[in-house]
């Protein structure tokens, strides 16, 4: 706010807060016009009551590019964490459990990620698979790309219907 205000006084103040960042994309990179994005379509978006049968939802969000680009980073991506999360374009992520016993571990979850290209979608989803390789293989989500949409998904009760 400090440099806002240096460079164009209040006014610069009061059009920030009339053009909020919708993204934690838009607070990464400061100072550079959003692009249009490609938004994941509805058939895309797991849905918080299409869970499976058996489970109930517990959770559901956007995670955002700083999310994805922390994840990249824990899977060992390195540098290249930062520039891979940036072809993050839109994500929904939905949690389930199952309703019988919930505290049991019976969790599993439905991300999708939407890249700004196929290219962008596979290089997420190969620098993403490593977060979870060293958990049993029965525990371990799976990481899939389909054009522009990467799929991490980890079906604890059965797998969601999108």
């Amino acid at each position: 706010m400090r440099q806002k205000t240096k460079d164009g006084g209040w006014a610069a103040i009061d059009a920030a807060y009339r053009n909020l960042p919708s993204t934690t994309s838009e607070i990464l990179r400061p100072g550079t016009a959003p692009g249009p994005r490609k938004r994941l379509v509805a058939s895309d978006r797991p849905r918080p009551g299409r869970v499976p049968g058996g489970a109930s939802k517990i959770w559901y969000d956007t995670l955002g590019e700083w999310a994805l680009g922390s994840l990249l980073e824990r899977a060992g991506a390195g540098d290249d964490a930062k520039e891979a999360a940036a072809g993050w374009q839109d994500d929904r992520v939905v949690f389930f459990a199952s309703k019988e016993s919930p505290s049991s571990g019976g969790m599993g979850f439905l991300w999708r990620i939407r890249a700004g290209s196929p290219a962008a979608a596979r290089r997420i989803a190969t620098l993403l698979a490593p977060l979870y390789g060293s958990r049993p293989v029965d525990e371990r989500p799976s990481v899939t790309t389909r054009g522009d949409v990467v799929e991490v998904a980890l079906a604890a009760v059965r797998s969601p219907a999108a």
